[in-house]
């Protein structure tokens, strides 16, 4: 299925082309499919599985996630990109577990699948997506395990409303202050937007382009507007990801103009169900995947990249190369235009 491109003549009376100045009625707004094919090269922030971590309190927290396998995965990735060549990769990025051998387990099976299946569909890059645990940014995997994932996020998982403005931003630059971690993960989620407001994204911002470490724009916990005109202005290298844990997460997007309904068999594929029905669940979501509703997904961030000017080179994700290179040199040796 071809990503839509719809929309295209929908205006918006403050819209300015970037670099001329032009009002809308001046300068044409790129087409959807122009901007996804300039912003977007993969996806750096799925998941597969979600087992039992810790909460703040010392319990585990438990939340119903994906349980896929990399064939499957793989296979379903293929049927969204559609031969449109944008998926390019998949960051495996699961949730950090206690035993970290089991962290290493999983980069080797990427590994082993990547060797298997040749250059036919997305890369699949082994990640780590860490918590957040220490009031300096401190992460719960070690630095010998970071060293030896193709990529590690740090995400703030944390219930934000304990925590200052002042301390957020704190525990963000510690955090990426890291010599090991790529991203910071969907940075905004859960934090009000008074607290958000608050925090000195200025120096958020410094630190991580000073360090090379990405934002991610998370489709699903998107940052404001604002934010990330900001992180394009201080030329921060920004990723672009979707947070994926399951196909039912794309039925609850909002509606918008133009977008197609369901069907009836895809409505049946996202229907809940049972836990022990859950293998025939994965098999009806993997026949019906989400399509245009994958895709419509990163509208607004696209929109609001090219409204701010950002160039493709500062979009780490927009291409397989150019996250390729970046990941191949040390963090200290990172340079958006290198």
């Amino acid at each position: 299925m071809n990503p839509e491109v719809e929309d295209d003549d929908q205006k918006h009376a403050d819209w300015q082309a970037p670099e001329t100045g032009q009002t809308q009625d001046q300068a044409e707004k790129p087409t959807f499919r122009e901007l996804l094919f300039k912003y977007v090269g993969g996806d750096i922030h799925v998941h597969r599985e979600q087992p039992p971590r810790l909460g703040a309190d010392g319990y585990p927290r438990k939340r119903r996630e994906s349980d896929y396998s990399l064939k499957e995965l793989d296979g379903y990735a293929q049927k969204i990109d559609g031969g449109t060549g944008r998926l390019q990769f998949l960051v495996m990025a699961d949730h950090a577990v206690p035993e970290e051998e089991k962290l290493l387990a999983r980069q080797g099976e990427v590994n082993r699948f990547n060797a298997g299946k040749g250059e036919a569909g997305p890369r699949i890059i082994g990640a780590v997506e860490t918590d957040i645990v220490g009031d300096q940014g401190e992460v719960n995997v070690s630095q010998e395990v970071l060293r030896k994932m193709d990529f590690a996020i740090a995400s703030f998982h944390q219930t934000p409303e304990k925590f200052s403005p002042e301390q957020l931003t704190t525990i963000y630059r510690g955090a990426m202050a890291n010599a090991d971690i790529d991203c910071l993960g969907h940075p905004s989620r859960d934090i009000g937007a008074e607290t958000l407001s608050k925090m000195d994204w200025d120096a958020i911002l410094q630190t991580a382009a000073s360090t090379h470490t990405a934002i991610e724009l998370d489709t699903w916990a998107p940052l404001p507007d604002w934010l990330i005109k900001k992180a394009v202005d201080y030329k921060v290298p920004i990723m672009i990801g979707t947070d994926f844990h399951n196909l039912r997460r794309y039925r609850n997007l909002p509606e918008e103009k133009g977008m197609p309904k369901l069907t009836d068999a895809e409505e049946q594929a996202f229907k809940v169900v049972p836990d022990e029905d859950r293998r025939e669940e994965l098999d009806r979501r993997l026949e019906h995947g989400p399509g245009v509703r994958f895709w419509r997904q990163f509208a607004p961030i696209l929109e609001t990249l090219y409204k701010a000017g950002a160039k493709p080179e500062q979009i780490i994700s927009s291409s397989r190369e150019r996250l390729d290179n970046w990941l191949s040199r040390e963090k200290a040796e990172r340079r958006l235009n290198g």
